[in-house]
């Protein structure tokens, strides 16, 4: 028989992490995580693109899922200029363990993110300051204008 789990019963019983937030840029996040440190999240951007922070995960993969607007990953390229790519609705992407990137989200876009392959202890992320101060200020003409050149 079907039966409702509540929030607070699956973080009791089950171990799931929910955690819901407003970031610096204006984003809404609202993830789910099991109790190895696998997980979900929803990301809602601002009104307005904006960049998320620039990082790198030690243990584990994301697999990026743009369900409306569009999104800019940017990786570093040669010399660490960006290497931008756009993604748009039904558009899939994937980032390696240790591989730095940035997110820029378009205005009221929706991404679905999964983050795969913990085993145990972990550590989320890693900022990449050096990479923000690249990234963070390119406009969204520009990035869509690196995006073209790739």
């Amino acid at each position: 028989m079907k039966e409702n789990i509540s929030s607070e019963r699956a973080v009791a019983e089950f171990g799931i992490e929910l955690l819901h937030e407003r970031m610096e840029n204006g984003e809404l996040r609202f993830h789910l995580f099991g109790k190895e440190g696998n997980g979900y999240v929803r990301t809602e951007a601002a009104p307005n693109g904006a960049w998320q922070n620039s990082h790198f995960h030690t243990e584990f993969r994301e697999l990026y899922l743009v369900e409306f607007g569009w999104m800019a990953l940017a990786v570093p390229g040669q010399d660490r200029e960006p290497a931008i790519t756009i993604y748009r609705p039904g558009e899939t992407c994937f980032t390696p363990v240790g591989q730095v990137h940035n997110v820029y989200l378009s205005s009221n876009s929706i991404i679905h993110t999964i983050k795969y392959g913990i085993r145990g202890a972990y550590k989320r992320w890693e900022p990449e300051p050096w990479f923000n101060e690249i990234t963070h200020k390119l406009s969204e003409a520009e990035i869509l204008q690196l995006a073209d050149a790739n």
